[in-house]
């Protein structure tokens, strides 16, 4: 085969392939989290183990999912709060 011919072969492919400089991106999706505390460090203890659940399984964060992450600061009124603001975050 000629490499004329290959060449032609491998730009008749490409579109049939897909280039990754060409492929739109998908937007990872979000997941909403409301933690009962009031910072990241005292919810770590739950917080890691959710992560690295995750990974785990083979998702990477920040490219196959988002945590968004929601502190109550265990106050039960701006918890129900956060809890019906939390959706329109994640959406």
């Amino acid at each position: 085969m000629s490499s004329r011919r290959v060449v032609l072969a491998l730009l008749c492919m490409t579109p049939l392939v897909g280039s990754p400089a060409l492929a739109q991106r998908q937007r990872a999706p979000k997941i909403g989290v409301l933690w009962h505390a009031a910072t990241p460090q005292d919810e770590a203890i739950y917080a890691e183990p959710l992560r690295k659940g995750f990974q785990d399984l083979g998702y990477v964060e920040n490219r196959d999912y988002n945590l968004i992450e929601t502190y109550a600061a265990e106050k039960p009124t701006q918890r129900r709060s956060m809890r019906t603001s939390l959706p329109m975050l994640i959406s």
